[in-house]
């Protein structure tokens, strides 16, 4: 068997094509649009839903 992936461009993202073969017989495909989102874009989609950018601070650790 032979797990394959093929990646292309896509506006705002890109796609991703999952393939598992055995031979000439495919046994799986699977096909993912992935969205990508500039850093400014992504607090403001976030920032929708009351999630807010907190930068990290080298004085508040956690352990």
């Amino acid at each position: 068997m032979m797990y394959s992936q093929k990646i292309e461009p896509a506006d705002h993202g890109f796609i991703k094509h999952y393939y598992l073969a055995d031979g000439d017989t495919t046994l799986m495909a699977q096909t993912i649009h992935y969205r990508t989102y500039a850093f400014a874009e992504a607090l403001d989609l976030l920032g929708g839903f009351g999630f807010s950018y907190q930068p990290y601070s080298a004085t508040s650790r956690s352990f």
